[in-house]
């Protein structure tokens, strides 16, 4: 009998050892995820960041250019006018 208790003793706590493992692997894996996938939105707000100021940047150029084309006109204009 002793004996029986013994062994139903051993594998309560060796499946004890098994859930307790599995949980430790599920949230170890949860932490994982977590975390890859905070520095995947890090990534991508560091990528929104970037294409916004080329975007500005390109912008800026536009109608630096128009403004100097205009600039141009109206001083060829008014050079003709004269």
């Amino acid at each position: 009998m002793l004996q029986k208790n013994e062994e139903i003793i051993k594998f309560l706590f060796s499946f004890l050892f098994i859930i307790v493992a599995i949980i430790i692997l599920v949230v170890v894996f949860i932490l994982y995820n977590a975390k890859k996938q905070e520095n995947l939105q890090s990534e991508i707000d560091h990528l929104k960041t970037v294409t916004e100021k080329e975007i500005l940047k390109s912008q800026l150029e536009i109608l630096e250019d128009i403004s100097n084309k205009i600039s141009r006109e109206i001083h060829d204009n008014i050079s003709l006018g004269l």
